[in-house]
């Protein structure tokens, strides 16, 4: 901002971070803007710190308060507790009136604000979330309302202004209130673009240095930001920048290098510095403009309802935005909210047909109505997109409906192969064994449950109904041998007493000949499936 192109570029580089299709999230969401927001935020804290040659005393305080509020916005900006400092002796190393101690000292004393920011913003964290490391995505359940009115009460001491920036979106995705969707071409775009400039940018100070061992101001500011970045990436902690998916915060990257006065095409001389007019008064107006244009939208992180319903307005077509939307509207209950939910599932197929969620929705939406016809078409839609951990699911909703229409013969063709090639799987070898058991085929199910108990041998209702199968069988000895093997408890009361409604007795069977140890009061029963 100092030298003469430095502030054009960085406001062309903000523009560009406006519009460009890797980051439209900035422009549609307050996620967004509270990204831009702490850009500038950081540009102000930079700007700041290099105002002077020698950090004055009363810069400690101001930039406690710009740090800590770029924190607020996006705590990926914790990196800012190197990258200020650093820069700051780089430039004091260039300019060579200092001794090596010296710099590093006064690189210290500038440290130790930011560092008190740092752990205030921990403190204000661990008090208002509960935990130091919330990045889960927010789940619909009974304590979700619940957890968002307690947030609210818990920010009514911080000012209105900036009640939003406190981690505006630990609990939710980026892609939910965002318009690229996780696959297809903008996850595509978001990829090459990162490696892109990743390799770019490593490269171009590694090649210089491999040349002529010297390394310009510039080239020195891209390897400072990432010896910046790492230590608060996801691999390192799970807090801050990871560098999967938020390398497409990489313009921030080229307004940090713009606003630290790194010229990529021409040198600054000595005597230039201080000579250029400052514009941290644009930065500031910037932040007011942006951050009260996001206080406007505090309502709607009170609860669930309001906060999904204006994911939903903004981003229309985005997937995510609208199955979050509707699988709240189901978790709800209200009768009137069942047509919203069913078009949001409907929206939601449309903006990305490949993923299974919003199909599964449709299909279990027409079960509950009765329609099973509708619940097949949307169940096999599902089944046919099902990633690998959503398959058994997928296979036990679509068999479970077909069995329910009577389609035994496509029931077969889709249970017993899956069945097979996943005998982990209990909720399809339950599925499976119980239809033999009703077709009469016991000993095809007596096959399955074994099957089953050696992956959950711990299964006390998995052991019953093998030791029922064996007696149904004929099989009296092996019943009673696997009877004396099973875990403690599996004889209990109910089971007993139907096995005696069956006609079978198993004389001399651990537990019976005292029917004071029988677990009479045990709620525990048994499941034939």
């Amino acid at each position: 901002m100092r030298m003469g192109g430095s502030f054009g570029v960085a406001l062309v580089l903000c523009a560009i971070f406006l519009v460009h299709p890797v980051q439209t999230e900035v422009v549609a969401s307050l996620v967004g803007r509270s990204d831009l927001l702490a850009t500038l935020l950081a540009l102000l804290a930079l700007d700041m710190s290099l105002a002077g040659s020698v950090p004055a005393p009363a810069l400690g305080p101001a930039l406690f308060l710009v740090f800590s509020l770029s924190l607020l916005a996006k705590e990926s900006t914790v990196g800012l507790f190197v990258i200020l400092p650093a820069c700051w002796a780089a430039r004091a190393f260039w300019q060579g009136e200092r001794s090596t101690s010296e710099i590093l000292r006064r690189a210290a004393l500038l440290a130790i604000p930011l560092g008190l920011a740092i752990v205030g913003n921990l403190v204000l964290r661990q008090a208002v979330l509960g935990d130091l490391l919330v990045t889960d995505t927010a789940k619909i359940d009974e304590g979700a309302s619940g957890f968002f009115a307690s947030r609210w009460r818990a920010l009514a001491f911080v000012s209105l202004y900036f009640q939003k920036l406190v981690w505006p979106h630990p609990l939710l995705p980026d892609y939910l209130t965002g318009v690229v969707p996780r696959q297809g071409p903008g996850l595509h775009l978001r990829a090459v673009t990162s490696l892109l400039l990743l390799s770019i940018s490593l490269a171009w100070p590694v090649r210089t240095l491999r040349r002529s061992r010297r390394l310009s101001r510039a080239q020195l500011g891209v390897l400072l930001f990432w010896i910046a970045v790492a230590p608060v990436s996801n691999l390192v902690l799970p807090i801050g920048t990871p560098f999967g998916e938020r390398l497409l915060y990489f313009p921030m990257i080229f307004l940090l290098l713009a606003s630290l006065d790194l010229p990529l095409w021409r040198p600054v001389g000595r005597g230039q510095w201080g000579k250029v007019p400052r514009f941290w008064p644009a930065w500031l107006l910037l932040i007011a403009a942006l951050g009260l244009a996001s206080a406007r939208r505090i309502p709607e992180w009170r609860d669930n309802r309001r906060l999904f319903r204006a994911a939903v307005r903004d981003c229309p077509g985005n997937y995510y935005s609208q199955v979050t939307w509707g699988s709240l509207l189901l978790h709800e209950g209200r009768p009137e909210d069942r047509e919203r939910a069913r078009r949001a599932f409907l929206a939601a197929t449309r903006a990305s047909p490949d993923e299974s969620a919003a199909w599964t929705a449709l299909g279990r939406m027409a079960i509950a109505e009765g329609d099973l016809e509708a619940a097949r078409e949307f169940l096999e839609k599902a089944h046919e997109r099902a990633e690998e951990d959503e398959l058994e699911i997928a296979t036990l909703n679509l068999a479970r409906t077909y069995r329910a229409l009577g389609a035994f013969a496509q029931f077969e063709s889709l249970l017993v192969p899956a069945a097979q090639a996943h005998p982990e799987a209990l909720l399809l070898q339950r599925e499976l064994g119980g239809y033999w058991l009703e077709r009469g085929r016991d000993r095809e199910a007596l096959r399955i449950f074994e099957g089953a108990l050696a992956n959950a041998p711990r299964d006390k209702a998995l052991w019953r109904q093998v030791i029922r199968l064996l007696l149904r069988t004929g099989q009296e000895q092996k019943a009673r041998e696997r009877l004396e093997a099973s875990p403690p408890g599996t004889l209990n009361y109910p089971f007993r007493l139907q096995l005696e409604r069956e006609g079978f007795v198993l004389p001399g069977a651990p537990g019976l000949s005292a029917p004071d140890r029988l677990d009479r009061g045990s709620d525990e029963v048994f499941d034939s499936l």
